[in-house]
């Protein structure tokens, strides 16, 4: 008999990152595989439009937009939180994600009043790094309710072991609640690629006269280390001087022009060209057309993006911010700095490095290794299993009911 999850995010926006990519492939692949799915959102604006339909097609997760949280603090109101009971009362299992919103602490709390068993996704952020960005309102969300979720949580989801060994000590004495899974990857897309000539075309000025391309792809944010690849890019263009950093992504506006600004008054705004936002088929198209795929990040989880470029064939240079990287490096795609430790000049170095190696061959290591270990079925079975002992060990009981469903 199908299970009926709910999985909750707050926005459906891509250009969040990771958490919306991974609960929209979660949501997708598992509705695929049988069960009954449906996906609450507050912003369903990204969301996939067979989801949207009055009727979605059998194999398609439902989508319930909820609307904004209409209460103060970003929580929901009285008249939303009465609709979101009914929609749990109506699920075996909720599957929640992210950790600092305020909304989820309230979707938590209806679960145990109402006995559904939840699993909490933290997505990285319960890693050293991310615990000590802004200690003193991350210690008062858990102090207003995020502790409360997190122990209450049946299981708390880590996508790789070193995300779980940093994460363990704040979920609370039930540490055997912690398991493993990697995020599902729709590997659909990248079984018959596009060919890079769709992003040479599109941006044909970033690639012309270039012998060796560096991309930078992800969402433009401090941690990901797009400043310090435009430090890297003066050293880089000593050695390598028709050579280019292709940066694709978006982010904050100031943080775009920060950035944009850098690298004009370090003189190599002709080095390191900007692309925006990509997606679809021209994403993958940018990952095939570039030579390395390299994200100089302080914190990452799982990192779509580094098995992406894997999938392209496309090797990886990142660091050991990202717990993943015992599996990039084990892929024989990838190379791994320790950075921010080396430094902007051990940075080009390693750039340099790289871009000497038999490319190709890693590149080849890397998409067969993604193939043979990221398999949706085998990922997605994974998931179905800890769905099915949630649902089986469901337990109705009012005295879960301990904290009241508003906080």
């Amino acid at each position: 008999m199908p299970r009926r999850i709910l999985h909750y995010v707050k926005e459906l926006r891509l250009e969040q990152g990771g958490v919306v990519r991974a609960m929209i492939d979660m949501c997708s692949l598992i509705a695929r595989s049988g069960d009954e799915v449906t996906a609450l959102a507050t912003d369903p604006k990204d969301a996939p439009d067979a989801w949207k339909a009055a009727s979605p097609p059998p194999g398609t997760p439902k989508l319930v937009d909820i609307g904004r949280p209409a209460g103060r603090l970003g929580r929901f109101s009285s008249a939303q939180i009465a609709r979101v009971r009914d929609l749990i009362s109506r699920h075996d299992v909720v599957h929640i994600h992210s950790m600092w919103t305020p909304s989820n602490i309230q979707i938590a709390a209806l679960c145990r009043s109402l006995g559904v068993q939840y699993v909490l996704s933290v997505h990285g952020m319960l890693d050293d790094w991310s615990m000590a960005q802004s200690r003193a309102k991350k210690r008062v969300f858990l102090l207003l309710g995020g502790n409360a979720m997190l122990r209450g949580a049946a299981s708390v989801h880590f996508t790789a072991q070193a995300e779980l060994d940093q994460g363990v000590k704040w979920i609370g004495s039930g540490a055997a609640r912690g398991v493993v899974v990697p995020l599902l990857f729709d590997l659909a897309p990248f079984g018959r690629l596009p060919g890079p000539e769709l992003a040479r075309e599109r941006f044909a000025d970033a690639f012309a006269g270039a012998s060796k391309t560096f991309l930078f792809l992800s969402r433009l944010h401090y941690k990901k280390g797009p400043d310090a690849l435009i430090r890297a890019a003066i050293q880089l263009r000593a050695s390598r001087p028709d050579a280019r950093i292709l940066i694709a992504g978006s982010g904050e506006p100031a943080y775009e022009k920060e950035l944009a600004d850098l690298a004009h008054g370090l003189g190599v705004d002709g080095f390191v060209r900007f692309l925006g936002f990509v997606s679809g088929d021209l994403k993958l198209s940018l990952y095939q057309a570039a030579d390395v795929f390299v994200l100089p990040t302080s914190q990452e989880n799982f990192g779509y993006v580094f098995f992406e470029a894997l999938a392209c064939g496309t090797p990886v240079l990142t660091t050991r911010g990202v717990d993943t990287w015992p599996e990039i490096e084990a892929s024989g795609g990838g190379r791994i700095i320790d950075f921010p430790t080396v430094g902007d000049e051990g940075l080009a170095r390693a750039l340099n490095d790289i871009a000497g190696l038999e490319l190709s061959t890693m590149g080849q290591a890397g998409r067969d290794w993604v193939f043979a270990n990221l398999s949706e079925r085998v990922i997605a079975e994974r998931f179905q299993a800890l769905y099915s002992r949630l649902a089986r060990s469901q337990s109705r009981d009012p005295g879960q009911a301990a904290l009241p469903a508003t906080r």
